[in-house]
C-alpha cells in the first residue's frame, strides 16, 4: 500500500490531526496526539482488498516483480521504504521507521487497466497503551516505466476507527527505483 511507505505519513498526519499518542503497525508514534472515544470493536473488515490478486495479465504485470526503493510524499513529507513485489501478488515493505514501532508490513498487488499496478496495504492502528483502535488502508496505483527500472503514481491513506468509520483521508505521490544485485 503499499503502500505502506505512506503509513508513516498517514500515522503522523492522523495523530497530529486527531489527537497524545496513536500509532500503527507500520508507522511512527507522535507523542503530541492520541485518539479517544472510539467505539468498541465489532468486525474489522479490511476495506478495499482486491478479490482477485492475480488479475488479468497486462503488459507491466511482471515488470514490478523484484525489490524497489520507494518514496511516498504526502503534504510535503517524504517517507522511504524497501518494497518487494512477488510474482504471486504479495507485497512486502520495510519502511524507514523504527523496528520498535513496527516498520515491516505486508500487502497485495494486482494488475489494473492499461498496465497500472494497484497495491492494497492494510495495517492495524493502536493507541499509546497498545490497544487496537482501528485500521489503516494504504493504496498505491502506479505504472512501471518501459525499462522496468522506475515507477510512479499515487498513494492514498485511509484510516478507520473500529466501527469502520473513515477518520482521515490522505493523498500524495508515489515513486520508486528498482534495486538490482
Amino acid at each position: 500500500m503499499k503502500t505502506a511507505t505512506a503509513l508513516n505519513l498517514g500515522v503522523i498526519a492522523l495523530t497530529v490531526a486527531l489527537a497524545p499518542t496513536a500509532f500503527a503497525n507500520c508507522g511512527k508514534p507522535d507523542p503530541r496526539r492520541t485518539l479517544s472515544a472510539l467505539p468498541a470493536a465489532r468486525a474489522l473488515p479490511l476495506w478495499g482488498l482486491p478479490a482477485d490478486v492475480g488479475g488479468a495479465l497486462v503488459p507491466n504485470r511482471q515488470a514490478v516483480v523484484g525489490l524497489w526503493l520507494t518514496t511516498s510524499t504526502i503534504d510535503g513529507q517524504q517517507t522511504q521504504a524497501f518494497e518487494a513485489f512477488t510474482s504471486d501478488g504479495l507485497e512486502f515493505l520495510n519502511d524507514s521507521g523504527s523496528p520498535v514501532e513496527g516498520n515491516v508490513c505486508f500487502g497485495l498487488w494486482q494488475s489494473g487497466p492499461k498496465g497500472a499496478i494497484n497495491v492494497t496495504h492494510p495495517s492495524w492502528f493502536y493507541d499509546a497503551n497498545g490497544n487496537l483502535i482501528g485500521t489503516a488502508i494504504i493504496k498505491d496505483q502506479f505504472t512501471v516505466d518501459p525499462g522496468a527500472n522506475t515507477l510512479h503514481g499515487t498513494i492514498t491513506v485511509d484510516i478507520f476507527d473500529l466501527s469502520g468509520n473513515l477518520q482521515i483521508h490522505l493523498a500524495g505521490t508515489y515513486t520508486g527505483q528498482r534495486i538490482t544485485g
